[in-house]
C-alpha cells in the first residue's frame, strides 16, 4: 500500500485508469463532486444520501487509489493527493474549484521562492510536494513582496485601459477649460480625474481582470489565506509567479504541523467532545449516533423590532383551534449550521438553554479532528465556566497559556508550535458556555476572551452562550441562533435514539422510531409536538416513550419533568450555580412566580406580553416575600434581574422580539396555569370558582385536561364538588334547578341495570342535547362522553356500536333504549327530515298506548313510501315538493304533538328553554365541570387516593338539585 506522495511516484497511467474503471457509479458519482471540491454536506444532499455515507465513499476511494494513513488511527483528509493524481491522469474530470496546477509545471525544476536570510534554498522535491499538498496560499509578508505586487498591479489590463481613458478626458477638459470657463459638473469631474487612483480602485479592477469577488482579493493583499486556485489566478493576472509570493512557512504549517498537532491531539478532542452524557440516561453516547444537523437562524429573532400587529394569531375563536407552534414561528429561512460556520470567521453561537449548542460545538470538533470540516485547521475545545474556574484558583485570566498547557497535555510541549498555529490562523478554537460562569469570573474572562480574538484573529473563534444571557459584544462576531427542529429533524433524531438507546437490534430502534412519530404526530399529541422542537425536551419524550412504546396518559407528570429539567435539572447535571438575587428563590417559588405569570396573562387571552407587563408581574410576586427588599427601586431593579435570569437559564421565557416576550411553548403556559387552578384547590381557596367559568371554553380545554391529570386526593374532590355546586345554589338559578328536579324524578322513575347516576348522567346528556345541538346534524349520535366516564359497563356497552338505541336493548336497557329511540324522533322532526308513519312508530311496541298514539299522529303526515315518492294524484314534480309544502304549514304543530305524546308517557322530551344566556352559558359549564369532575375522579381512583366511601358519596349527589344534595351530607 502507498502512502501519501508515494502514490505519484509509484502508480502509472495504466494503473490509475484500472483502479478507476473498477469504481462503482455510486462512487464516482461521489467522486466527481469530490474533485469539484463540493462538501460532504452538499454532496449528501444532491445525491441524497447521509453525509456519513459520503465520508465513507470518500475513505473507500481514497484507499483503492492506494491512499491511506500511515497510522491506524489517523484520520486526516487524503483528498489533496487524490487531487494531484488526477491533476496528472485525469485533468479533463477537475473544475476550477479544484486544487490545480499549471501543467507546464516541473517537478524538479528549481527555483527560489523568496529572498531573506534563507536565500538560496531551492524549491526541490520534497518543497514543491509540501506545496502540492496545500489548499491554502497566502503572500509572504517581506517589503520586497509587497513592492512586487504594487509594481504588478500597476500593469494589469483594466487599470492600464482605465488611465489611458481617464488621460483621454483629462485633456479635453483641459482644452475646454482654456476656451471657456468649466461649468460646476466639468469642475467636479476635472478635480476627479487630477487625482490618482486609489487602492481600492486598483483591487476593483484586479476583481475585474481575474473574474473574482473583491473579498478574495483584499484577502490576498491583507495576507490572509485564500484557496489556491484563487491565489495562482490572482498571480497569473499579476503575471507573477506564484511560488515567489508564496510564504512556504505559512504552507509548512499548513500541510506539515496542523496534521501532526491535530493527530497529537485528537485523542483530547475524542475523550471530551467524542459521546455525550444525556439528561436521564445512566450511559454516555457517542456523538455520531445521536446528533442531528442544525440549523441556524442568521438574524436572531429577538434583535428584530416588532409590534403587537406583526406577531402571529396564536387563537382562532372562531375555529377554537390553536397555531401551537406560532410563539415561535420564525419567518426567516433556516440555513444549515455548518454553512455558517465556513462563511464566517468567528461566530457568537446563541440558543435557549437545551437547544442544542453544546453538541453543535462538539459535532464541529470532532469533525475537525476527522479533517471533514475546517481541515486546515486544529480544533480545541474549551469549557469557558472550567478555564474561569481555574484562572479564578491562579489568580491570573491568560487564555493563550490556557491553551498551551492544553496541548501540553498531549506531549506538544513545545509553546513555539503552538504559537506558529495561533500567528497563522490555523486553529479552530471552540469555546462553549459564556453563560456558566460564575458572576465573580465574568468580567475578567470576558475581558481575557476578547483580548485573545483581538491579537489572534486569523483563528476561528467559536463561542455558545444562551441567548438571554449575552450581554458583551465581541468586535467582528457573528451571531446566530440556534433554531427549533423542524419536524424533519425531530424523525432523524428519534431514529438515532432508538437505534442507540434500543437494547435488542437495530431493526427494533428503527421500528420504534416509526411508531413514535407515527404517534407524535397524532392530534391527540399535538401538545407532545409543540414541545419536541428542542433536544434536551425531544429526548425527554424519547425516554418517556422508551419502555411501553407509548406516551404516557398522564401528561402533567411529564410536563413536570421538563419544567423540572430547564429549572434545575439542566444545570445540576452540569455542575452550574447560578449567583444573582435570582438564586435565593427556590424551585417551589421560581414555579409560583411563572405560575401566577401563565394564569395572569392566559385569562387575558394574552400569549404575548411586553418586558414592562412581565416585570410587573414578577414585581408583584417578590413584593410578597420577606427575604427580599421591599424597597421599590430595588424592587424594579430585581424583577428585572429575576425576567433576565429566568429566560437565560431556563428559556422557559423567551424575547421572541425587541422587548416583547412570551413563554417558550404554549403548553407550558396551559401548564403553568393548570397548576394555578389545582393550587387552589389544594388550598380550599374559593377563588378557584372565577377560574372554573372558564371549563365550558374551548381555549381552556387543554389547561383543565392537565389540571385533571395531576394527583388528586378525596379532599380535594370534595372541594371541587362543593365549587361545582355552589353554580347552582344562587337565586336566579330556577331554569337549572327546574332541570335538575326533572332529572332526578326521571332517573329515578325508570328500571336500569347499571347503576343510578348512570341513568342521571344519560338523560342529562338527552336533555343537554335538546338544548343545544337540536338543529345539528342528524348523522352525528347523542355524546355519551360523561355516562361512559361515570360508568365503565355503559361504555362496554354501546363502544363500537353504530346505532345506540339496537347496542342497549341487547344489553337488556330496553327502557334507555326507548327514551333514546323517542328524543331521535324529535331530532328527525325538528330538523324538517322526511319520516313516514312507519318510522315515526318504529320500535316503540313495548308502550302500546305510546305507540296507538305515535300511529295516530303518523297518520297526519303526507304518504311516504320507502322510494322516497309521493303518493299524489299529480305526477309533476315542483320545485316545492308536496311534503316541504305540508311540512311548512303543519310542522311545528306536529312537532309539539309528538312532544307532548313523548313526555306524557315517557317524561322526556321537555322543551328546556334557557332564555336568559347567563343560564344558558351556566348550564354549559356546569356540564363541564362534573365532566372535569368524573375525570378527576377517575384518576385519583386509578392512583387509589380516594376511597370508594367518597367515589360512592360523589357519585349519589351528582346533578342533583341542591336542596337534595344538603339533605346528603358526607360523612367520614
Amino acid at each position: 500500500m502507498y502512502y501519501g506522495l508515494d502514490v505519484l511516484k509509484n502508480m502509472n497511467k495504466q494503473h490509475f485508469n484500472q483502479v478507476f474503471n473498477q469504481l462503482s457509479d455510486r462512487r464516482k458519482e461521489v467522486l466527481l463532486k469530490l474533485l469539484a471540491n463540493e462538501k460532504d454536506q452538499a454532496i449528501a444532499k444532491s445525491l441524497n444520501i447521509e453525509p456519513t455515507t459520503v465520508r465513507k465513499h470518500r475513505q473507500e476511494i481514497c484507499e483503492a487509489f492506494g491512499l491511506t494513513n500511515e497510522f491506524q488511527d489517523q484520520r486526516r483528509s487524503k483528498l489533496p493527493e487524490l487531487i494531484t493524481l488526477f491533476a496528472k491522469y485525469k485533468p479533463e474530470l477537475l473544475n476550477q474549484a479544484s486544487l490545480e496546477f499549471p501543467q507546464s509545471e516541473n517537478i524538479t525544476e528549481e527555483k527560489t521562492i523568496f529572498n531573506n536570510s534563507d536565500a538560496g534554498v531551492k524549491l526541490q522535491d520534497e518543497v514543491f510536494a509540501i506545496l502540492q499538498k496545500a489548499t491554502l496560499l497566502q503572500i509572504t509578508p517581506f517589503p520586497e513582496t509587497i513592492k512586487q505586487l504594487e509594481d504588478a498591479l500597476e500593469k494589469i489590463p483594466s487599470l492600464i485601459n482605465e488611465r489611458q481613458i481617464r488621460k483621454a478626458e483629462l485633456l479635453e477638459l483641459n482644452k475646454k477649460s482654456k476656451k471657456e470657463k468649466l461649468n460646476a459638473k466639468d469642475d467636479d469631474k476635472l478635480r476627479f480625474l487630477e487625482k490618482d487612483i486609489t487602492l481600492q480602485d486598483r483591487q476593483e479592477f484586479l476583481a475585474r481582470d481575474t473574474n473574482l469577488n473583491i473579498f478574495y482579493i483584499k484577502q490576498f493583499f491583507d495576507k490572509i489565506p485564500i484557496e489556491k486556485s484563487k491565489f495562482i489566478k490572482i498571480c497569473l493576472v499579476l503575471n507573477i509567479d506564484w511560488k515567489n509570493l508564496t510564504d512556504i512557512y505559512f504552507v509548512k504549517t499548513l500541510v506539515l504541523l496542523v496534521p501532526q498537532i491535530r493527530l497529537q491531539y485528537s485523542q483530547r478532542i475524542t475523550y471530551f467532545c467524542g459521546k455525550l452524557n444525556v439528561l436521564y440516561l445512566s450511559k454516555s453516547l457517542e456523538i455520531d449516533e445521536l446528533y442531528v444537523d442544525v440549523n441556524i437562524l442568521d438574524n436572531p429573532p429577538s434583535y428584530q423590532w416588532l409590534d403587537f400587529t406583526d406577531i402571529p394569531q396564536v387563537y382562532n375563536p372562531q375555529t377554537h383551534e390553536f397555531d401551537r407552534l406560532g410563539l415561535g414561528k420564525v419567518t426567516q429561512e433556516r440555513v444549515a449550521g455548518v454553512f455558517a460556520v465556513e462563511k464566517y470567521q468567528n461566530l457568537m453561537v446563541l440558543g435557549k438553554p437545551g437547544a442544542g449548542k453544546s453538541t453543535f460545538l462538539k459535532h464541529i470538533a470532532v469533525q475537525c479532528n476527522q479533517g471533514t470540516l475546517e481541515a486546515d485547521r486544529v480544533p480545541i475545545f474549551i469549557g469557558i465556566k472550567q478555564f474561569a474556574d481555574d484562572s479564578r484558583k491562579i489568580g491570573q485570566y491568560d487564555l493563550l497559556n490556557y491553551i498551551r498547557k492544553e496541548f501540553e497535555i498531549c506531549g506538544i510541549t513545545e509553546a513555539a508550535l503552538v504559537d506558529n498555529l495561533l500567528e497563522y490562523g490555523r486553529l479552530l478554537i471552540l469555546l462553549d458556555g459564556l453563560d456558566e460562569v460564575s458572576q465573580e469570573s465574568s468580567n475578567q474572562a470576558i475581558q481575557c476572551i476578547n483580548s485573545f480574538c483581538n491579537v489572534f484573529f486569523k483563528n476561528k473563534i467559536i463561542i455558545t452562550c444562551r441567548i438571554a444571557a449575552q450581554k458583551y459584544k465581541f468586535f467582528s462576531f457573528k451571531d446566530i441562533e440556534v433554531a427549533d427542529f423542524t419536524f424533519e429533524q425531530i424523525k432523524v433524531f428519534a431514529k438515532n435514539w432508538f437505534m442507540a438507546v434500543d437494547n435488542k437490534s437495530e431493526e427494533d430502534g428503527i421500528f420504534k422510531a416509526y411508531q413514535f412519530i407515527e404517534q407524535l404526530n397524532c392530534p391527540e399529541n399535538q401538545q407532545l409536538k409543540d414541545i419536541a422542537v428542542t433536544p434536551i425536551l425531544l429526548t425527554l419524550l424519547c425516554l418517556a416513550f422508551q419502555q411501553k412504546t407509548q406516551f404516557p396518559s398522564n401528561r402533567a407528570t411529564l410536563y413536570k419533568r421538563g419544567i423540572e429539567a430547564l429549572l434545575i435539572k439542566w444545570d445540576e447535571a452540569r455542575g452550574i450555580k447560578r449567583d444573582d438575587v435570582y438564586r435565593q428563590l427556590s424551585l417551589e417559588h421560581k414555579i409560583e412566580l411563572l405560575t401566577q405569570v401563565a394564569t395572569n396573562t392566559f385569562e387575558k387571552n394574552r400569549y404575548f406580553f411586553t418586558k414592562y407587563e412581565i416585570q410587573e408581574e414578577i414585581y408583584k410576586y417578590i413584593f410578597t416575600l420577606s427575604f427580599i427588599s421591599n424597597d421599590t427601586a430595588t424592587l424594579k431593579n430585581n424583577s428585572r434581574v429575576v425576567l433576565e435570569s429566568i429566560e437565560a437559564q431556563h428559556g422557559l421565557l423567551v424575547e421572541r422580539a425587541q422587548e416583547l416576550y412570551s413563554f417558550s411553548h404554549l403548553t407550558f403556559q396551559e401548564y403553568f396555569t393548570a397548576t394555578k387552578f389545582k393550587n387552589l384547590i389544594d388550598n380550599c381557596d374559593i377563588k378557584v370558582h372565577s377560574l372554573l367559568l372558564n371549563v365550558s371554553d374551548e381555549r381552556w380545554r387543554e389547561v383543565f385536561s392537565i389540571a385533571t391529570n395531576m394527583t388528586w386526593n378525596s379532599e380535594q374532590i370534595l372541594f371541587l364538588k362543593r365549587v361545582i355546586d355552589n353554580f347552582i345554589s344562587s337565586e336566579g338559578e330556577d331554569e337549572l334547578q327546574e332541570l335538575l328536579l326533572w332529572l332526578e324524578e326521571k332517573s329515578n322513575s325508570v328500571a336500569v341495570k347499571y347503576k343510578l347516576v348512570t341513568a342521571r348522567t344519560f338523560y342529562f346528556s338527552l336533555a343537554l342535547d335538546m338544548i343545544y345541538n337540536s338543529k345539528k346534524s342528524l348523522t352525528s349520535n347523542i355524546d355519551f362522553t360523561l355516562v361512559c366516564d361515570i360508568d365503565e359497563e355503559f361504555s362496554i356497552d354501546i363502544t363500537g356500536a353504530s346505532n345506540y338505541i339496537d347496542s342497549l336493548n341487547l344489553t337488556n336497557s330496553t327502557e334507555l333504549a326507548l327514551d333514546l329511540n323517542l328524543i331521535n324522533k324529535i331530532r328527525v322532526t325538528s330538523a324538517a327530515a322526511p319520516i313516514d308513519t312507519i318510522a315515526i312508530s318504529q320500535n316503540c311496541t313495548s308502550n302500546s298506548q305510546l305507540n296507538k298514539e305515535l300511529i295516530q299522529l303518523g297518520h297526519r303526515l303526507p304518504q311516504w313510501d320507502i322510494t322516497g315518492n309521493y303518493e299524489s294524484d299529480n305526477s309533476e314534480t315542483d320545485e316545492i315538493t308536496e311534503y316541504d309544502n305540508w311540512w311548512k304549514e303543519n310542522g311545528e304543530d306536529f312537532i309539539e304533538k309528538l312532544r307532548n305524546i313523548i313526555i306524557q308517557h315517557r317524561n322526556i322530551g321537555h322543551n328546556w328553554e334557557f332564555i336568559n344566556s347567563r343560564n344558558y352559558k351556566l348550564l354549559k359549564n356546569y356540564y363541564y365541570a362534573n365532566k372535569l369532575l368524573v375525570n378527576c375522579l377517575n384518576n385519583a381512583d386509578k392512583a387509589k387516593t380516594i376511597s370508594s366511601k367518597i367515589r360512592s358519596h360523589i357519585e349519589d349527589t351528582l346533578l342533583l338539585p341542591i336542596a337534595e344534595i344538603e339533605k346528603r351530607p358526607f360523612k367520614n
